[in-house]
C-alpha cells in the first residue's frame, strides 16, 4: 500500500508555487519529492499552466558534458 504524501498543506504549497510560476523541479525540491510526483499531482489537480514562468538562472545549472 502506498503512503499518501499529499496532505492539504503540501497541495496548497504546490498550487501556490505553480501559480507563481515555479518549475516542477523547484517545487519538487521545496517539497522534497520527485519531479514526476509533482507533475502527476499537477495533472490530477488539473491546474492551469501559470501565466508566466520565473526566469531560469543559467549560471546555477549544470552543463551537460559534450554539449
Amino acid at each position: 500500500m502506498a503512503v499518501d504524501t499529499w496532505n492539504d498543506e503540501r497541495v496548497a504549497t504546490l498550487s501556490k508555487m505553480w501559480a507563481e510560476g515555479y518549475s516542477a523541479t523547484r517545487i519538487a525540491a521545496a517539497l522534497e519529492c520527485s519531479r514526476n510526483s509533482v507533475i502527476g499531482k499537477i495533472t490530477r489537480l488539473k491546474l492551469p499552466p501559470p501565466d508566466e514562468k520565473l526566469p531560469v538562472i543559467k549560471d546555477k545549472l549544470k552543463s551537460c558534458p559534450g554539449a
